[in-house]
């Protein structure tokens, strides 16, 4: 893998697990500026067009959508095991967890 996320997160669950659920809030939340700053950059700079309201809804909606489907697949990877021929099953998402440990 070029880009490994453990290497930004770390390889604690805790890490891993809140970096995974608090991404699509992070690309709301960027969505959200871009819009704020289009509205400031439309009554300073003349060619620049403000995102109309109508039309930032509908994006951020879609946005909204695909964040709860992020979300979901984030909660259901809990009961996602893989099963290995030579050692005991752990979660998909979390290799280093096995399914019927503690940390489960």
């Amino acid at each position: 893998q070029i880009l490994n996320a453990a290497c930004f997160t770390g390889v604690e669950f805790q890490n891993r697990f809140f970096w995974r659920s608090i991404t699509p809030v992070v690309v709301l939340l960027m969505f959200y500026a871009t819009m704020h700053v289009s509205w400031v950059l439309s009554k300073t700079v003349s060619f620049v067009e403000a995102m109309g309201p109508a039309k930032t809804m509908n994006a951020l909606g879609l946005v909204a959508t695909a964040a709860c489907v992020t979300m979901c697949k984030v909660a259901f990877q809990f009961f996602e095991c893989r099963s290995h021929p030579s050692a005991p099953a752990t979660l998909v998402a979390y290799p280093d967890i096995t399914c019927t440990g503690e940390d489960r």
